[in-house]
């Protein structure tokens, strides 16, 4: 039996954004799942209609020339670690220390910087420079389903190396 893909479900597995299968986004409309094998996971900015500034997360208005007319725009599923710290200090719920939190340099606008957790790489195998991709996982642990006794993994994008 061939393997459905859908909005929710792709090469990376099943996401979820019921919240009775214990998981849910990290944000609405930021995330465009894989529809089909192989196709890349991605992330949704903005992009401003008058001077094609480009913004993540989305804004309703241009931050830059003030437009007020502003698109969607996938962003390329790939990027460069701009630079990186490790994280040794609990504060997200749910995820271990340490971790890597990187700035990703994106193609699409050389002015962009996404931040994120690196996964899927040894500390010391981190560089500036690196190729990476976005993936999507769970990002953290939501608050309201912890304190309610019903912890809920919320999916988000991440960063891993990309496999040569």
């Amino acid at each position: 039996m061939a393997e459905e893909y859908g909005p929710n479900r792709g090469p990376y597995g099943y996401l979820s954004i019921n919240e009775d299968e214990g998981e849910i986004p990290l944000r609405e409309g930021i995330l465009k799942f894989p529809t089909k094998p192989g196709e890349p996971a991605r992330i949704i900015a903005s992009k401003c209609k008058k001077c094609g500034d480009i913004s993540f997360p989305q804004k309703l208005y241009c931050g830059i020339c003030d437009g007020e007319e502003v698109e969607d725009y996938v962003l390329s599923p790939r990027g460069k670690v701009y630079t990186y710290t490790i994280v040794h200090q609990m504060g997200t719920p749910g995820i271990e220390v340490p971790y890597v939190l990187v700035l990703v340099k994106v193609p699409d606008d050389d002015k962009l910087l996404i931040a994120g957790r690196l996964t899927d790489v040894k500390i010391e195998d981190v560089k500036i420079g690196m190729d990476v991709e976005v993936h999507f996982g769970k990002c953290r642990m939501g608050l309201m389903g912890l304190l309610a006794g019903q912890p809920q993994d919320v999916i988000g994008y991440l960063f891993r190396p990309v496999k040569k």
